[in-house]
């Protein structure tokens, strides 16, 4: 993985110089709208600074290694031209070496967006993307009985109107929630459909011990769905394991997380540091390793994407009771964005969420819109106020009587 590095000279800055040039050019970082401005701003300085210093020796290499990888970000041997070129130019300038170093302190410092680099990594696998229906049809399984108890429920939500990217990476985090080395009856899983109609049921339902169409076209209600799903399940689990519907989980994922929240003591979990934005191509490897593959495991040395760090999303364990004694998530919140932030502060506030440190791997679509033209996110008004937070959730039917 591609981290801060101890700087003991002019090489590893060029190193680090070269992933903020990386990560500026490359679209595939912008996956969080509010952090991608903080973290475009960081690599801009660098990328101006590098560019400033190539004019001095126009067509030279470092200006040919910044005008090559503006065309082809992702190119290892451009990168490697750059970095090299930086390490040549900062040991033939003392000035501009102590500036880079500056910037590149308060990169690392700063930037929340990590590109990972797997060694590995191919550009294109050879047997390209199996599709939603090749992975349910791969991984069907009988659905579990909702009575009597058990330990853990999964809920999921999704909605997929247009690419199909949505509906394949649900279905493929469905798949590898029906194959997990905890006791298949110690958990259940729980699929909430949010659309004007039940558009995918004939082919995720079969994944599901249950599945929950909640009537709604318009803006994306996560909050809503989550709470849709918790309810739905009666109590009869001992927790709530809210999943983000294109999360790949390995075979081991549930019985890590039980084990862990019962080792420490904690009735919540956060059990990740951050999120592993997979590109386009390293989804495709990691869907075949993951659901296809001999040994299921996937290799994260044969993968490329953006690390989202100190990320509040993606993934949380609740107990059941925590989670409805504190209503659940805030089901004002309508569109992308701050939702899992507000439910975090919010279960904080009434129980110590414990943090791990693991990374989990998330598959590739199209990124939402999560601000307007302005660069306001949808629910900012919502940041902070407590006061109104609903206490009634979970009405499959809120939006059922609303004109389409």
């Amino acid at each position: 993985m591609t981290g801060p590095v101890t700087r003991s000279g002019p090489a590893p800055v060029a190193e680090r110089a070269t992933v903020a040039v990386v990560t500026l050019l490359d679209p595939a970082a912008r996956v969080s709208a509010p952090m991608w401005r903080r973290t475009e701003r960081l690599c801009t300085r660098i990328q101006d600074l590098l560019t400033a210093a190539a004019r001095e020796t126009p067509g030279g290499p470092l200006d040919a290694a910044l005008r090559g990888l503006r065309n082809d970000p992702l190119d290892r041997r451009l990168q490697r031209e750059l970095s090299d070129a930086v390490t040549t130019a900062l040991h033939q300038d003392a000035g501009l070496a102590a500036e880079l170093d500056a910037h590149i302190s308060v990169f690392d410092d700063r930037n929340r967006i990590v590109l990972d680099r797997g060694p590995r990594h191919e550009s294109r696998p050879a047997d390209g993307t199996p599709t939603a229906r090749e992975i349910a049809a791969a991984a069907a399984a009988e659905p579990r009985d909702m009575t009597g108890h058990w330990d853990v429920t999964v809920v999921l939500d999704f909605r997929d109107t247009t690419s199909g990217d949505r509906l394949r990476n649900a279905v493929a985090t469905a798949a590898a929630l029906r194959d997990q080395s905890l006791d298949p009856a110690r958990h259940r899983l729980v699929v909430v459909e949010q659309d004007d109609h039940a558009r995918h049921r004939d082919l995720i339902a079969p994944l599901a011990d249950l599945y929950v169409h909640a009537p709604h076209g318009g803006p994306y209600n996560r909050s809503w769905a989550h709470n849709v799903g918790a309810v739905a399940t009666r109590g009869h689990d001992r927790r709530l394991l809210f999943l983000d519907a294109d999360v790949l989980p390995d075979r081991t994922f549930l019985e890590r997380l039980l084990d862990r929240i019962d080792t420490v003591g904690a009735r919540a979990l956060l059990p990740h540091e951050s999120l592993h934005y997979l590109d386009e191509s390293s989804s495709e490897t990691a869907l075949r390793a993951r659901l296809f593959g001999t040994e299921r495991t996937v290799d994260p040395d044969g993968l490329h994407g953006y690390r989202l760090v100190t990320n509040r999303g993606g993934c949380i364990l609740v107990d059941s009771d925590v989670f409805h004694d504190i209503h659940g998530f805030d089901e004002r919140y309508e569109g992308w964005g701050d939702e899992d932030n507000e439910f975090f502060d919010h279960l904080r506030r009434h129980t110590p969420v414990h943090m791990s440190d693991e990374v989990l791997l998330h598959l590739h679509h199209p990124r939402p819109r999560m601000e307007d033209d302005h660069g306001r996110r949808p629910n900012e008004w919502l940041l902070g106020a407590t006061e109104g937070r609903p206490t009634a959730i979970g009405d499959a039917q809120r939006y059922a009587s609303l004109p389409l």
